[in-house]
């Protein structure tokens, strides 16, 4: 049977048997097909059209409240038996960790809106060709700018998952982004790489709106004036925001971080460490978002979750 025709869903269900007959007092196996394509540009032109396969199990074990875990990309029985035999014998070999808890219990999943299309998962690459060469001559019809570099791509990925305790799910996702990066000059002043991009989970997105967008962000970015140094209110526009929480934050809030005591917000959970005016949340719901989908890595129930409300840790 080739890979192209094999039922991600048997497969975990396979490998889940197998690791409880080969000695595991709890598993789980998780299942992925991807396959991503896309229209490459390079300066100012259209350079590659390039495609990319991912398919893989990885296959987690507990013995005795030791866990192992062990992967493989080769979906034949023999591979996934071995990959099983590779897992039991690292947890064998592990120390029991004192946080373990269990494998997740059986949710009822939510299903958001336009996880997956049919016509995106099929997309030819003569359409991705088309909006490429329509957002490379809308950038450039301005002879100040230059596409240093962007693509335009459509992904559709399959994840299959099951454990011990009846978590059984399949969900199919599909989306398309288009990412760009401009280059402004004029007599003699160049700008930074400005870049952006869109995307959407039912169809190639909208070529126009990203294309003005980074046109008006390069342009604006020409003539930059100096001031001098002074304590002043700043507004950041979101990209920077976004880049100045991920390296400041990001691991800080992540739950096995946290119950490790690897983040700084380890026992501060009901107290204030941030300013009133910061709230955040992980919503795995989010109507139309790019990450949204039915369940996790782990076959739990995506949910809205509150992780900092008005400044306090949640």
């Amino acid at each position: 049977m080739s890979r192209e025709k094999l039922n991600l869903y048997d497969i975990v269900i396979l490998a889940l048997r197998k690791a409880v007959n080969l000695g595991a007092d709890e598993a789980e196996a998780y299942a992925i097909r991807i396959k991503d394509h896309g229209i490459m540009i390079n300066n100012n032109m259209i350079t590659s059209t390039e495609t990319h396969y991912e398919i893989g199990v990885g296959i987690r074990v507990v013995v005795d409240d030791k866990i192992g875990y062990a992967s493989t990309n080769n979906l034949s029985i023999q591979s996934i038996e071995k990959t099983i035999m590779d897992a039991i014998s690292i947890a064998k070999a592990s120390e029991k960790d004192p946080y373990w808890q269990g494998l997740p219990m059986p949710t009822e999943y939510e299903v958001p809106e336009n996880l997956y299309s049919a016509d995106l998962a099929r997309v030819p690459e003569d359409s991705l060709a088309e909006k490429a060469r329509e957002l490379l001559d809308l950038i450039i019809s301005d002879k100040r700018l230059v596409v240093v570099y962007g693509s335009v791509s459509a992904s559709l990925s399959s994840i299959a998952i099951a454990n011990t305790n009846g978590v059984s799910n399949i969900q199919h996702l599909t989306h398309s982004i288009i990412y760009v990066g401009v280059v402004a000059n004029e007599n003699g002043d160049v700008t930074p790489v400005v870049s952006d991009f869109i995307y959407s989970r039912t169809n190639i997105p909208d070529v126009e709106s990203i294309a003005n967008r980074v046109k008006d962000y390069a342009l604006s970015s020409l003539r930059p004036v100096k001031i001098n140094s002074m304590k002043a209110p700043v507004i950041l526009h979101p990209g920077a925001v976004n880049s100045l929480l991920q390296y400041t934050l990001l691991d800080a809030i992540r739950g096995d971080n946290v119950i490790r005591g690897k983040s700084y917000l380890t026992g501060k959970e009901g107290k204030q460490v941030f300013s009133e005016k910061l709230t955040i949340t992980d919503n795995g719901l989010l109507k139309n978002g790019l990450f949204t989908r039915m369940f996790d890595d782990e076959g739990t129930a995506m949910k809205n979750t509150l992780i900092i409300e008005k400044g306090i840790v949640r």
